[in-house]
């Protein structure tokens, strides 16, 4: 099948994004994760849980305080958070899907996310609704993209196994850790890996996802950054051990070197939706992408595309 063909999305596929806003009835501590909550919730109101068990792909994002920041615990602090009684948190659910979402809308209550704790009121906020077909970040040669991590990141490495090893059926050492940098192949290939999976390819996917990566490295480069690696804590094991999850936040910025960066511009943008690398459907792994015009002059006193055609 040929690449484009590959990618192309089928018609009547729809992102649904829809924000919660949440009030505990008393003070009440977090799980590590927050996404947990929703979760919990989703599990137990048959008006959210409905649409989650229908939906081709879904995330749940972590909970937010009344600053915008999301809410998860680190190893360093190792300190839970603590909801007071009547504060305001927000979250919201994507959802890959092909049903009518409307109902979402009417999701409101009152419910008990976890036994052992107290009510939460809840209700959906507002609804947007994005066609699959149409989702575009509006990537372009001569622009540069900024990808901002806001929560833990961490991409699986066996994800840009070579062609030959994955022949050979099993990976090279090394590949079954993480990537804690956000290098532009493994994004690339990440998100086309979870394309594929959306439109319902990824058997057929061969070697597309590595292909793909690799285009990204080589075009899109680095011309700044600024990320450090952060250790959250997502719950414990069936002991109590503490489970943990080293991933990174901060943000990056690469030059578009070419106008083959269009072909990734759907995979990215859905990726933005749903995140990526490790439990990015409890909310770790979210990204935020913003596409901007390129400086004048690059690193290296290089010019742009543009001033070099003026």
């Amino acid at each position: 099948m040929k690449l484009s063909d590959l990618l192309r999305p089928p018609e009547g596929l729809s992102v649904v994004k829809a924000e919660l806003l949440l009030v505990p009835a008393e003070d009440t501590t977090l799980p590590p994760m927050s996404s947990r909550v929703l979760k919990s919730l989703a599990l137990r109101e048959q008006c959210l849980g409905s649409q989650l068990s229908r939906a081709a792909l879904f995330r749940l994002s972590m909970l937010r305080d009344q600053r915008g920041s999301p809410i998860y615990s680190t190893h360093s602090t190792g300190r839970p958070r603590v909801a007071r009684q009547g504060e305001p948190l927000r979250g919201y659910v994507s959802i890959l899907t092909a049903s009518d979402p409307s109902q979402l809308l009417q999701c409101s209550g009152r419910a008990r996310p976890f036994d052992d704790g107290p009510p939460f009121e809840y209700q959906v906020t507002s609804l947007s609704v994005a066609q699959l077909d149409m989702l575009r970040l509006g990537l372009g040669e001569g622009l540069n993209l900024r990808l901002s991590f806001l929560t833990p990141t961490a991409i699986p490495a066996m994800i840009m196994n070579p062609p030959w090893a994955k022949a050979r059926g099993k990976p090279i050492a090394g590949t079954r850790g993480y990537r804690l940098f956000p290098e532009p192949s493994y994004i690339v290939a990440y998100s086309v890996g979870l394309w594929l999976m959306a439109v319902g390819r990824r058997r057929e996917a061969g070697y597309a996802p590595y292909y793909l990566g690799r285009l990204g490295d080589l075009r899109m480069i680095e011309v700044n950054y600024s990320v450090r690696p952060v250790t959250a804590l997502v719950g414990t094991d069936d002991r109590g051990h503490m489970r943990l999850m080293r991933g990174f936040v901060g943000w990056a910025e690469y030059a578009l070197t070419s106008k083959a960066v269009e072909r990734f511009d759907g995979p990215l943008a859905l990726a933005q939706e749903m995140g990526i690398g490790k439990l990015r459907s409890m909310g770790m792994g979210e990204v935020r992408a913003e596409v901007l015009q390129a400086p004048k002059f690059r690193p290296g006193g290089k010019r742009s595309n543009d001033q070099r055609r003026s």
